[in-house]
């Protein structure tokens, strides 16, 4: 499912590097480098990975991916994430869902407020 084109233009107007590719299975992987993180954390940027189920936008991401070396700045991995070979390498995988999907109000620039308010949410 490729995004609708003023969907994917807001995306790429707040992070013009994103990336939205489609897979055989139906699926996409929507790709955000250079995604800022706050203090707390052993890097200043990650680049973040998502995919779009086949029902999307009725059906809600579910989980992402960050750089394998995204710690938190005591070193730690972050709570509710383990290692992955996914997407052609070795990813973060964080197990952090949604409470609540509208398809009528979110879309992947929601999403993606979501995975940077965890990420402010350090622990």
């Amino acid at each position: 499912m490729l995004l609708r084109s003023p969907e994917l233009d807001a995306l790429v107007a707040r992070h013009p590097q994103a990336t939205v590719e489609g897979q055989p299975d139906g699926t996409s992987v929507v790709t955000v480098p250079l995604v800022h993180l706050p203090a707390g954390w052993n890097q200043a940027t990650t680049t973040v990975w998502f995919v779009l189920p086949n029902a999307y936008p009725a059906a809600q991401p579910d989980c992402f991916y960050a750089d394998e070396g995204l710690r938190l700045a005591s070193g730690s991995p972050p709570a509710n994430s383990g290692f992955q070979a996914v997407l052609g390498t070795q990813r973060l995988w964080f197990s952090w869902h949604l409470a609540s999907w509208d398809p009528n109000r979110d879309d992947v620039l929601s999403y993606l407020r979501f995975i940077e308010s965890r990420f402010r949410n350090v622990n």
